[in-house]
């Protein structure tokens, strides 16, 4: 491969990814959305959207410094990725935030990944002594709405509702609209 091309490749690697974590990246993810949502819709499958973050993160900021923060976000990331399948989707969309994509995944199906989630990222934090959390927020849909930012808006606001009732919780909803 000549140099120009594979700069080129590096180049579109690194539009898609968050530098730190390794993840894809907020837009990145959108497009993948975006896609799934019309298979979704074509194969008439679920597709399942969970937001979620850390609560209390810029506790650890505050009290160990920035570089352990950025470490907490990178265990974050390589936890979450190591506990979803291949074909899953995960994004971090900016600060403490992050997205999960569940194509072809039901109700069911998605509450025992997201609650083996929250307790694999639960026990990760509760091993560094980091005083955090997590909320998440997530909907399943059984015919998905065309767009994704409304996608992500039930999600993100299902997140807050688990926040509002204490933190630490999943939130997860079953669209029937």
């Amino acid at each position: 491969m000549s140099q120009q091309k594979l700069t080129l490749k590096n180049l579109e690697k690194l539009a898609r990814t968050d530098a730190l974590t390794g993840l894809h990246n907020r837009s990145f993810f959108l497009e993948l959305v975006n896609l799934e949502i019309h298979k979704s819709l074509r194969h008439q499958e679920p597709i399942t959207i969970a937001y979620f973050d850390v609560d209390n993160f810029k506790l650890v900021n505050d009290q160990f410094g920035h570089t352990v923060g950025d470490r907490l976000l990178c265990l974050v990331a390589e936890n979450a990725r190591n506990n979803l399948r291949k074909i899953d989707v995960i994004a971090r969309l900016g600060g403490d935030e992050f997205a999960i994509l569940l194509p072809r995944t039901g109700y069911e199906a998605s509450e025992v990944v997201l609650q083996r989630l929250h307790r694999t990222l639960s026990s990760v934090m509760q091993a560094e002594n980091w005083p955090v959390t997590l909320s998440i927020g997530a909907i399943t849909f059984i015919k998905p709405p065309a767009s994704v930012t409304e996608m992500l808006e039930r999600a993100d606001n299902l997140m807050y509702g688990a926040k509002k009732k204490g933190k630490n919780l999943l939130h997860h909803e079953l669209a029937t609209d």
